[in-house]
């Protein structure tokens, strides 16, 4: 009996005996993917969409790198598209062919490709989200001091 492709692979034609590999650049699929376009990318990486281009003035065989997928909203071009490591400040948790995400408050990273941002030290947190560096941590309301060594405000003062 046929099997279904394993996660990584496709098969868009009918009566084969294997399955595809989804390209290198991309982390895989879903089991039983119908095309390249379920391939998705790794955790910390993102689509970037390259350009739209006429079908027929491409080759339709992936490269180890970019995927194409016809997009039928354009009168039938083909979008090629590569997966890019997200920016510093987000975070793209598990693979998939969505954007990144950025860092929540308290929480940073300075990395590109991340996929989970860092808690800032106990007792500090960020002033906004998407933050990309541990110097971006500043002591929580009602401390004070370096980042390194909050303490709570004395008696009689306060922070907001």
């Amino acid at each position: 009996s046929c099997a279904l492709c394993p996660s990584g692979t496709y098969q868009n034609t009918v009566q084969q005996t294997s399955c595809v590999n989804c390209p290198a650049a991309f982390h895989g699929s879903a089991v039983g993917a119908k095309g390249i376009h379920e391939c998705v990318c790794a955790a910390g990486q993102v689509p970037r969409h390259l350009t739209l281009v006429p079908p027929l003035a491409l080759h339709l065989a992936p490269t180890s790198s970019v995927i194409q997928v016809v997009d039928s909203k354009n009168g039938g071009w083909v979008r090629l598209a590569n997966c890019t490591s997200s920016l510093p400040g987000n975070y793209k948790a598990s693979a998939s062919n969505t954007l990144s995400l950025p860092c929540p408050l308290g929480s940073f990273t300075d990395a590109h490709g991340a996929s989970a941002c860092t808690t800032c030290p106990q007792t500090t947190t960020t002033l906004f989200g998407a933050s990309d560096s541990l110097n971006l941590c500043v002591c929580d309301k009602g401390y004070t001091g370096a980042p390194s060594s909050c303490v709570p405000c004395p008696l009689g003062w306060y922070k907001e």
